[in-house]
């Protein structure tokens, strides 16, 4: 689930459309995105992705049961959990409603100021809500499992680190952008890298998971070991 999820989340991604002339400018983004030909698909795409991803978080923790990182991994869960329930709000309104209003925003056209307010209201709705499920799901998460990984000897200490610096790193441009530091390169530039980097380390956590299974299951059908579990049980 991890695997397939995080491939299918940045498929979309990549189809994502991204322009720097529509940052702070709520009509010109409404332009731009109301009459764009794969918005709609690119956001279904990362929406089927991130709701694919909740088992693989909900595994991740599961194979910590017993370790020392269990307990921590819970909090990163529940981080999770919370991030992709905000994530899944703003794609369908990011993704879903916007294209909706393709009949009724005509792109470079006057206004009407209730219709200019309504946009700005949608547009930073939107975009605070990426901001705290960036925090949540990009930032928290996989520090917190990066250092349930890292106490529970999961995987390489390198790999545990690369999920807690990966994390750190969303987690300070998030911030950055509530608190409108540079917001406009936070968005177009820092944001795509840091949450490609995420996902990339979720992919891994997945192979690295799905070969773990393989081994334990290959393991437990050898003919060795089902000689020495006949043993003990004679």
């Amino acid at each position: 689930m991890a695997v397939v999820a995080t491939v299918i989340a940045f498929v979309g991604n990549v189809m994502h459309p991204r322009s720097t002339s529509y940052y702070d400018d709520p009509v010109a983004w409404l332009d731009h995105n109301t009459h764009s030909s794969i918005w709609f698909a690119s956001h279904v795409l990362i929406l089927l992705g991130s709701i694919v991803l909740i088992g693989a978080f909900v595994a991740l923790t599961r194979s910590l049961v017993g370790s020392r990182g269990y307990g921590i991994s819970h909090l990163a869960l529940a981080n999770a959990l919370i991030g992709t329930t905000l994530m899944l709000v703003l794609l369908v309104i990011d993704g879903l409603v916007v294209p909706e209003l393709s009949d009724v925003w005509v792109a470079h056209s006057s206004h009407t100021e209730e219709a200019v307010l309504s946009g700005t209201i949608l547009y930073y709705t939107i975009f605070n809500l990426l901001y705290v499920s960036m925090l949540t799901l990009f930032g928290l998460a996989p520090i917190f499992y990066g250092i349930a990984t890292l106490l529970s000897g999961t995987f390489a200490r390198w790999f545990s680190w690369a999920g807690i610096a990966f994390g750190s790193s969303v987690v300070v441009s998030a911030l950055l952008s509530m608190l409108d530091v540079n917001r406009k390169a936070l968005d177009a530039t820092v944001w795509p890298v840091t949450s490609s980097l995420v996902v990339f380390w979720f992919l891994g956590t997945g192979i690295l998971l799905w070969r773990r299974a393989t081994t334990s299951s290959t393991s437990n059908s050898s003919p060795a070991s089902s000689l020495s579990k006949e043993h003990q049980m004679t």
